[in-house]
């Protein structure tokens, strides 16, 4: 693993980075909760604060998550968006990267309401107000971008290869494993034999990627769990490591699936308008999220079970989320058993779907 910083390391590249940012003076670094990725510390230099994020970084994953995030902060603020992080300075050798620190406080499940995803929605249409722009076109591909409905289902593909081999070193191990052979693996073929049908029906070819007029820069984990409430009740949004160009049909499939704040279903229609708007035929798109909906399902189930994973392990230990690794293995599964049978039990209507010719 590169670049994985104590606090003592941390300090000349946090007084060069302050430097960048035109802040002077001694400063000091508070670790933050709650990040599960990479190192995120509020650095306080006189009556400021901003905030230092420290990338987890290793072999296996090449993305340059801070690369991607930085670029997607500055074209929101270079043409006047605030509804994200300003960003301050970035120090690609170390991973690390200096951002605005807003104060605030995350959502609760309470907060998620129909106003709040109008936000959710209003913000996503203001970054791609700017996609025709130079600094747009020079964003990357989202992280598991998928251009095709054979991309979709190329990249769920590979999320359960990787949980296929998991080392089994433990009890909690086997029961994981034995969900991820007996049940996840027959849900996935269940909705891998009925995507390619179904778009056969409508008339897609599974290879055809979607021309850049039908892209769209997403922040990619788009959802309340990377959203902060401010002092004076707005939201702003955080943690876009992963975004850039990608399918607008995934952006809604992943809002609507994320598990940490579920989002009500009765805002489907207003959030998914936001998403699409501009986009042609309508009908078109709409039947393609519904197709893709079961698969990001299964996706999910996938991601939740990313705790018994090596490299994930090591992100926590990174990330300094000491929770004790059996028992977030447990959680984590249980969510999954659960999200998965909601996934079974909507299956009658997905097969009816599936028939819709």
């Amino acid at each position: 693993m590169m670049g994985h910083h104590t606090d003592d390391d941390l300090q000349p590249h946090v007084a060069a980075l302050l430097q960048q940012a035109g802040l002077s003076g001694s400063f000091t670094l508070e670790p933050l909760p709650g990040a599960g990725n990479n190192r995120v510390l509020r650095v306080r230099v006189g009556e400021a604060s901003v905030l230092l994020k420290s990338y987890f970084r290793h072999p296996e994953d090449p993305r340059d998550r801070l690369g991607a995030e930085f670029a997607f902060y500055r074209l929101a603020w270079e043409h006047g968006l605030r509804l994200l992080p300003r960003p301050l300075a970035a120090d690609p050798a170390n991973g690390l990267g200096l951002y605005e620190f807003i104060h605030g406080r995350r959502l609760t499940p309470a907060d998620v309401n129909a106003a709040r995803v109008e936000e959710a929605g209003a913000m996503f249409t203001a970054v791609n107000a700017l996609r025709e722009t130079a600094a747009a076109r020079q964003l990357p591909i989202a992280s598991e971008a998928s251009f095709s409905i054979a991309d979709h289902l190329t990249h769920v593909d590979a999320r359960l290869k990787r949980l296929e081999d998991f080392p089994v070193n433990s009890e909690v191990d086997s029961v994981g494993a034995e969900f991820v052979h007996a049940r996840l693996q027959s849900a996935w073929a269940h909705v891998r034999e009925r995507v390619p049908a179904r778009a056969a029906q409508a008339g897609w070819d599974l290879q055809a990627a979607l021309p850049q007029a039908d892209r769209r820069l997403s922040p990619s984990d788009f959802g309340f769990h990377n959203a902060v409430v401010t002092r004076e009740g707005h939201l702003r949004f955080v943690d876009c490591e992963y975004g850039g160009w990608d399918d607008p049909a995934k952006t809604i499939c992943d809002f609507y699936c994320h598990p940490a704040l579920p989002v009500p279903p009765d805002t489907f229609p207003r959030f998914q308008e936001a998403v699409l708007a501009g986009l042609t035929p309508r009908q078109g798109w709409e039947d393609r999220v519904l197709l893709l909906m079961p698969v990001h399902r299964i996706k999910w189930c996938c991601i939740m079970l990313n705790e018994f994973l090596p490299m994930d392990a090591q992100r926590r230990k990174y990330s300094r989320r000491m929770a004790d690794p059996a028992e977030r293995k447990r959680a984590q599964l249980q969510k999954a058993e659960a999200f998965l049978q909601r996934e079974v039990i909507e299956r009658a209507a997905t097969d009816a779907l599936f028939r819709v010719g």
